[in-house]
């Protein structure tokens, strides 16, 4: 199975909040954010494991890869970091 299904499967399945008032729109592997946010999003689950410490070091280097890729596409995703 190609990693992009995989990706998008573990980004649709997660499972998000709702707001009546602000329906966010479902991002699909078509759109320009999708792949930054899926790798974001895991990045950010291996950092948040205190028992994968010693990948921080190579998560905050992919992150800054991704952020220097995106430029000023990346400033959504600060508040995820």
């Amino acid at each position: 199975e190609p990693a992009h299904v995989y990706m998008y499967e573990q980004y649709a399945t997660h499972a998000q909040p709702l707001s009546k008032k602000n329906t966010p729109l479902r991002l699909t592997p078509a759109s320009d954010d999708f792949y930054p946010r899926v790798a974001v999003q895991a990045l950010t689950r291996i950092l948040k494991d205190p028992s994968l410490s010693v990948h921080h070091g190579l998560v905050m280097q992919a992150v800054m890869q991704i952020f220097n890729a995106l430029g000023l596409r990346c400033v959504p995703f600060l508040k995820r970091i």
